[in-house]
């Protein structure tokens, strides 16, 4: 189906739209490509009786095999980053939802913007970053985002000053808010530095990540939170001796243990035995109980 602006497809397979290349049948994906089309969401959501969730570039979505109550809303490109002022010597730059964080960082280095260098290697969009206010390396959404838009229901499409969000380590919540909320666009507030610093702060960065994690494969990225007090979950994962384990075509990265690489033919039902079985080692040697930083679509 084909309204102004917005697309729906029937039944759509999940695993063609995340990273990790798992997920069956949904409900719907519906394609919202312009801000005014928002406007009609909250009609088409309740016509299609679904239990909605939002899409980004699916970095971090670890889908079931069957979801079919599920509608998948998704924002499609809509413009590039562009400088729009300067405020207590930042310099902000507004990009929208669908931006892929690689090009974002592409357009601040060029332009001599400094601050988002930290964030290199993460593959997902901006509306994806800031909504789960994603983190990397020292810099995380919350220390450099000045505002955010939305759409919701009740507000429709507004924006809002960073300081109306409360962000947490990877959730963004918006303050006295109830129901859902979708992300827009974001402005950022970025520094002036030499384009050759940042370029080799860039490559820094990702060269640390090519050599400690799995860039390449198909994954969904850290699939546990770190639980705090200095310890990451991928050195209590791979304290536990969960590195390399394997089930089905799934299996925890022999680069990075708090990694879920589909090697090959891995399903839902793999990645998830594999992330129970890292919860119960990790608990047992440490009495630690890890939480999941990917999106379970189930």
């Amino acid at each position: 189906m084909r309204f102004d602006d917005v697309t729906i497809v029937e039944r759509p397979l999940l695993s063609c739209y995340t990273s990790m290349g798992v997920g069956g049948m949904a409900r719907a994906l519906v394609d919202v490509y312009s801000p005014e089309a928002c406007a009609a969401l909250p009609e088409i959501l309740s016509g299609l009786e679904g239990t909605v969730a939002f899409l980004g570039e699916g970095t971090n979505i670890i889908a079931a095999e069957s979801l079919p109550s599920l509608v998948v809303v998704r924002q499609r490109p809509m413009g590039k980053p562009e400088v729009v002022g300067e405020e207590q010597g930042k310099v902000l730059v507004q990009c929208h939802a669908s931006t892929r964080l690689p090009g974002l960082l592409r357009f601040a280095c060029s332009h001599g913007l400094t601050g988002l260098e930290g964030m290199c290697g993460i593959p997902g969009s901006v509306g994806g970053a800031v909504a789960m206010n994603a983190g990397s390396y020292g810099v995380n959404v919350a220390d450099i985002v000045h505002s955010i838009r939305i759409f919701s229901p009740s507000l429709g499409v507004v924006s809002l000053p960073a300081m109306r969000f409360t962000f947490a380590y990877r959730s963004c919540t918006l303050r006295d808010h109830d129901g859902w909320f979708m992300v827009l666009g974001a402005v950022f507030a970025l520094e002036r530095a030499a384009r050759q610093h940042i370029s080799h702060r860039m490559r820094d960065v990702v060269i640390l990540k090519k050599t400690s994690q799995p860039v390449t494969a198909k994954s969904a990225g850290c699939v546990f939170k770190n639980p705090g007090n200095n310890r990451s979950a991928g050195q209590l994962l791979d304290a536990a001796g969960c590195k390399g384990l394997k089930r089905g075509g799934m299996e925890f990265s022999q680069k990075h243990a708090n990694f879920l690489v589909n090697s090959g033919g891995g399903t839902f039902a793999d990645a998830m035995w594999l992330m129970d079985e890292g919860k119960a080692r990790v608990f047992k040697r440490f009495g630690v109980i890890l939480e999941p930083e990917v999106k379970i679509w189930r």
